[in-house]
């Protein structure tokens, strides 16, 4: 018997290295149903993980499919005031050229420029703003159509522990070229002063508020608008806080503008 179960435990090795049958010759006949039986079960549970493997392919989790497919609806804000000259980011929610970010980006500016990954660039004005929330709606002076859209999901399609990607354009001004990404994953859904927060340790910088946050299925799930570095005791690090997506379907559909499929957006 431990002769048998040895050849058994050989068949399985090989089996899972080569994904194959291996013929063997037995003299004692009584074994070679259990030992087919054996290399029948380890055959399937290799299809098994085979199939389970080309699912999760195809579900496109990886993150350069990710990237690829969010980055056409991240934008480069410039924004210039009295006095002053700053870059933010933001992304497309409407084919028609309505751009979210925060507040604090378009803040006392008199001229508000985006840039889209083509390089393209469009003059844009406030359309809503909510200090309180800090949010802001942009409208591209385009008469096109055709923008690229980030898919919105919902409070749902974030939970502490899922994977994160935040986008945006850090230290703008000195840091020229392509949106920048960095992952992380939910580290807390918190309340400060009665408002909610998603917290993760996605590398977050200056020039990155307004950007999005998206979940591993490419969802819209929040928007970038701080990074705690420091407090009165202590160097911080791995702290960044966005704005929930739920919160920003609120100031979508506030019905302040005119912006028909901001909310369902989701082609």
């Amino acid at each position: 018997m431990k002769k048998t179960a040895f050849i058994i435990a050989v068949i399985g090795l090989l089996v899972l290295s080569t994904g194959g049958l291996l013929a063997i010759h037995i003299q004692d006949a009584s074994h070679l149903a259990a030992v087919n039986t054996t290399i029948t079960a380890l055959a399937q549970d290799m299809a098994s993980m085979r199939a389970i493997s080309v699912a999760n392919t195809s579900q496109g989790t990886d993150l350069d499919v990710l990237v690829a497919a969010v980055s056409p609806a991240v934008v480069r804000i410039d924004v210039t005031g009295s006095g002053f000259a700053a870059v933010g980011s933001g992304w497309i929610v409407d084919r028609s050229g309505y751009v979210l970010t925060n507040e604090h980006v378009i803040d006392q500016s008199t001229s508000i420029k985006v840039t889209l990954s083509t390089g393209d660039s469009y003059a844009a004005a406030v359309a809503n703003s909510d200090s309180n929330r800090d949010l802001a709606l942009l409208k591209m002076t385009s008469t096109r159509t055709d923008f690229p859209i980030i898919s919105l999901g919902t409070a749902s399609d974030a939970a502490v522990g899922d994977q994160l990607i935040v986008a945006g354009f850090p230290l703008g001004l000195e840091l020229a070229g392509p949106a920048s990404f960095t992952n992380g994953i939910v580290s807390a859904l918190r309340t400060i002063n009665g408002l909610d927060y998603i917290q993760t340790n996605a590398a977050i910088d200056p020039g990155n508020s307004g950007g999005p946050i998206f979940n591993s299925q490419g969802l819209l799930v929040g928007m970038v608008v701080a990074s705690v570095t420091s407090t009165n005791v202590t160097n911080v690090q791995g702290l960044g806080l966005g704005i929930p997506v739920a919160d920003i379907l609120k100031f979508i559909d506030s019905g302040k503008v005119s912006c028909s499929n901001c909310h369902y957006a989701m082609s």
